[in-house]
């Protein structure tokens, strides 16, 4: 599949450990405005947006159940993010009380991608 063997050359040739330490004001720059992707969440793909504030303040809807699905739910989170040593730290906030703590490191970055791996090596790819 041609498609595939660009993801893999693209995480391979866009790994953050490439990236000048100047870079990092940029890349700060470049997450800010909203992502939107499937992510796994115990276990379960969930669809969210997430927009990255450019005061480090962040919002995120997550949407479960399928198009397909008769029953949709949606949460709302807030919380806070930043770029450091390659990595894209964030704490999120639910209604429900519910505080999440996340370091997931910077495997590739463009204008309309984000290429996100977590500590257990799970990937989660986000868009513009």
């Amino acid at each position: 599949m041609p498609g595939f063997r660009f993801s893999l050359t693209l995480i391979a040739s866009l790994s953050f450990a490439a990236f000048a330490p100047c870079v990092l004001a940029d890349l700060r720059a470049e997450l800010v405005g909203a992502w939107h992707g499937p992510v796994v969440i115990n276990g379960r793909e969930v669809y969210t947006t997430i927009d990255y504030r450019p005061d480090g303040s962040l919002s995120a809807q997550i949407e479960y159940g399928s198009e397909s699905s008769r029953f949709r739910f949606r949460e709302r989170l807030w919380g806070t993010w930043e770029i450091r040593d390659g990595q894209l730290f964030t704490v999120t906030h639910s209604n429900e009380g519910m505080t999440e703590k996340k370091a997931q490191e910077i495997v590739a970055m463009t204008k309309s991608l984000l290429i996100l791996r977590d500590r257990e090596g799970h990937i989660s790819t986000e868009r513009r």
